[in-house]
């Protein structure tokens, strides 16, 4: 079962809110501060512009947000025609907010941002009586409401949208600058102590643009900051010039980390303040730049790297490269798909055309004995009803003693058959044959079902390759001899090292080497996470032949704990069940669970192969349909008797929480968050029996916290619910203690007892 849909409509309305108010929360008080801003001492549109760019959902938390700058910041009678100018916006939005042309149309929001600006502000100006040059900045400030409207709608796309800043278009990006800056310029106005919000952030900022963006991006960004220090008061230029050739110096350091960048930023500001003077203005800016130090060297590593690096020069090449792969194993996949149907229609026509049917024994029959008999005429002509009517008898007799006797012949064979002896005979002879024959038929049956089985899973694990391919976005080669060097260093023999980033900016280390690792695994992780600048977590390692594939993986945002108990059925020194537990490199968990028919030596010897099977598999790329179908079709070639083993699989992804939960004939499974429980259960067959097998499959989404626990058979001795209200009581516990009271439990309280017992719980841990 799926965790109650009820529970989960709340807690995604809950997370959907949560967002929207956020959103809300951040419209207003940006708005509040861009209504703070002023060019040349008294142009200040921003605050009007901004809320006309707006969705109409946004335009009421940044009109309260600009009412309350307005009203608080600057003379309160130079600020009231932004003030009605707001109003006039108010009524403007709710006006067009059904009519989508004009609603989300920017030349007209532009135009009409402009003119209620230029209206408002004349007739300031006509109350006031002020001449020409106040009128012509009017004007001037009118037109550049005008423009920050533009500007704020195009931006508002992927700040309020879902687009990341990589998805936008030039314009938009463009757009976005823009209005950060402005952003900026506002926090300018927010003086505490000796300290300047304004300057802290643009110090901020460089810093932190300068460690992951380099040199020229730091010294890019430190000119826009200094033309908004300047716009906000021309005794900020000289410390805004400062801060920009400070960003671009300190870039060229930051490879050697942040506490070098650090220093050589505050290094250059401090020379640059005795090059033109230790003012006051100078003085202060000190203090502030010491301030966003600190807070830069406190930024966790993980918050940092959120601010993507600078695309390598070979990303496009390594892109079409990976895409060419991709799609060519995509076209292997789908040939082999061609051919795995091919191969279905061929032995459906081949059935159709060859049917063994028992009618064929008496045909032959009649052909070698009545044809040479005299009285052929006879029973073939004037006695045809009687005489099939005699063969037919045959068909129960035959399927039920496997031959005919001369106490089975029917009366027109005893009385009016010349050979009834030959009859007998015959009929018996190409019985036997076609019972052979039939055997045969069926062993290439299902020969033919096994290489179709086999063909549709290789073709599986091709398209799954192909779009794991389809992911890596970059193959790092700076990235990847650095990782080279530092296992040589270490004492490492690598044969292939491949430093990889995926799409979603996951770094993942593979290293193929002939021996698994020679250096302790604690000290491999802690040199690579030093020299490549991501935390790694520790290795998975699986060891094919002579072949060892070793893979670091980002750390991601939870990790499992993890406990496991095993019982024996009676006296049995070994368990039908069998468990695997690790994580991929692509920071997957993987619960896997089989349970072979039956209990002792011969049950674990089905759910051992199964295990170590997905296992391999899995480690190597395969897929779990892949897994499954070449599985399944190793079972049924075993051997000849009947070997059957159930797969449990619990699926979770340590960096979102998303979890998956596969079963084929499988127990089933439990999932307890804040003291309820729920199960996971599915209904397929188990392996071993028939071709075609498949999955039942059920996703939930995994919170901190939250408890997995896996069960084989033996486990349920009661009922799912009494197991259930038992976990829900126990879910405080380690996960070790819980798998171990539990199969207590189960053993203590089974009526019939006999099945082994196997429990794994895992808790879902968020990453500190």
């Amino acid at each position: 079962m799926k965790i109650p849909s009820l529970a989960a409509a709340k807690q995604k309305l809950l997370d959907e809110s949560f967002v929207q108010g956020a959103k809300y929360g951040f419209t207003g008080i940006f708005a509040f501060l861009a209504s703070n801003v002023k060019l040349l001492g008294s142009l200040s549109p921003f605050g009007v512009a901004l809320s006309m760019a707006l969705p109409a959902q946004y335009s009421v938390a940044s009109i309260m947000g600009a009412l309350a700058g307005y009203s608080l910041f600057g003379n309160f009678a130079e600020n009231l025609p932004y003030l009605i100018a707001l109003l006039a916006v108010m009524g403007l939005k709710f006006a067009i907010a059904g009519i989508p042309r004009l609603r989300s149309n920017p030349a007209v929001l532009c135009t009409a941002s402009a003119a209620m600006l230029a209206v408002c502000l004349i007739i300031r100006n006509a109350l006031f009586d002020k001449g020409t040059i106040d009128l012509i900045f009017c004007l001037c400030e009118s037109v550049l409401g005008g423009a920050l409207t533009y500007f704020a709608f195009h931006a508002s796309k992927i700040v309020l949208g879902r687009k990341k800043i990589s998805e936008g278009g030039l314009i938009e990006r463009a757009s976005l600058a823009v209005v950060v800056l402005v952003g900026l310029l506002g926090t300018c106005q927010i003086e505490f102590f000796v300290f300047n919000l304004g300057r802290i952030l643009a110090a901020l900022a460089l810093l932190i643009i300068a460690n992951r963006r380099g040199a020229t991006a730091g010294a890019v960004c430190g000119l826009a900051s200094a033309a908004v220090l300047a716009l906000y008061s021309p005794e900020f230029a000289v410390s805004g010039g400062i801060f920009a050739l400070a960003a671009m110096l300190s870039g060229y350091f930051a490879i050697f980390g942040k506490l070098t960048q650090t220093a050589f930023f505050i290094l250059i500001h401090t020379i640059g303040i005795l090059i033109v003077g230790a003012d006051s203005a100078a003085i202060t800016s000190a203090f502030d730049l010491l301030l966003a130090s600190a807070l830069f060297m406190a930024m966790p590593q993980k918050l940092l790297q959120k601010v993507p690096a600078p695309v390598d020069a070979n990303r496009s090449k390594t892109m079409q490269e990976t895409g060419r792969t991709s799609m060519k194993l995509q076209f292997a996949s789908k040939t082999l798909d061609d051919m795995q149907q091919a191969v279905e229609a061929v032995s459906e026509k081949l059935r159709q055309t060859g049917v063994n049917d028992i009618s064929s024994v008496y045909d032959r029959t009649v052909d070698q004995v009545c044809r040479r008999c005299g009285l052929k005429m006879f029973c073939w002509e004037t006695t045809y009803s009687q005489t099939m009517d005699a063969f037919q008898k045959f068909t129960p007799v035959l399927k039920e003693n496997g031959k005919v006797t001369k106490e089975d012949l029917a009366v027109h064979f005893t009385t009016q058959c010349a050979k009834p002896e030959e009859i007998l005979r015959t009929v018996n002879g190409y019985y036997h044959e076609y019972l052979s024959k039939g055997n045969a038929a069926r062993k290439v049956l299902e020969a033919k079902q096994v290489a179709t089985e086999q063909f549709e899973g290789i073709a599986d694990m091709l398209s799954e390759m192909s779009e794991e391919i389809s992911e890596v976005t970059l193959l790092n080669p700076k990235l990847t001899q650095k990782a080279r060097d530092i296992l040589i260093e270490v004492g490492e023999s690598p044969n292939e090292v491949y430093c990889i980033l995926d799409q979603y900016d996951r770094m993942r280390v593979e290293i193929y080497q002939e021996n698994p690792l020679k250096v302790d695994a604690r000290i491999v992780t802690e040199q690579l996470s030093e020299a490549l600048d991501r935390q790694f977590d520790f290795p998975s390692v699986v060891t094919v032949d002579d072949m060892t594939k070793i893979s670091f993986f980002e750390q991601a945002q939870y990790t499992l704990q993890f406990g496991v108990s095993q019982l024996n059925s009676g006296s049995n020194k070994v368990s039908g069940d069998c468990y695997e537990y690790f994580t991929d490199s692509r920071g997957f968990a993987h619960l896997i669970l089989s349970d072979g028919m039956g209990s002792g030596g011969r049950a674990a010897i089905d759910s051992i192969m199964t295990c170590n099977f997905v296992l391999k598999l899995l480690k190597a790329g395969f897929g779990f349909d892949a897994a499954l179908k070449l599985i399944n079709s190793a079972l049924l070639v075993k051997a000849g008797d009947e070997s059957l083993a159930t797969l449990d699989i619990g699926c979770i992804d340590l960096y979102t929480g998303n979890a998956e939960f596969l079963k084929a004939g499988a127990a089933c499974s439990f999932v307890t968050r804040n003291g309820k429980t729920v199960m996971v259960d599915g209904s397929s067959l188990p392996m071993g029996i028939l071709q075609g097998i498949s999955y039942d499959k059920r996703q939930i989404k995994l919170q901190d916290g939250d408890l997995i626990v896996m069960v084989t058979d033996g486990a349920i001795s009661i009922t799912p619910e009494w197991l259930q209200e038992e976990i829900t009581m126990l879910a405080g516990s380690p996960p070790r203690e819980i798998a171990t009271k539990l199969a207590s439990l189960a053993r203590h309280r089974g009526d019939i007892p006999g099945d082994d017992i196997t429990v794994l719980a895992a808790r879902m841990v968020r990453v500190n």
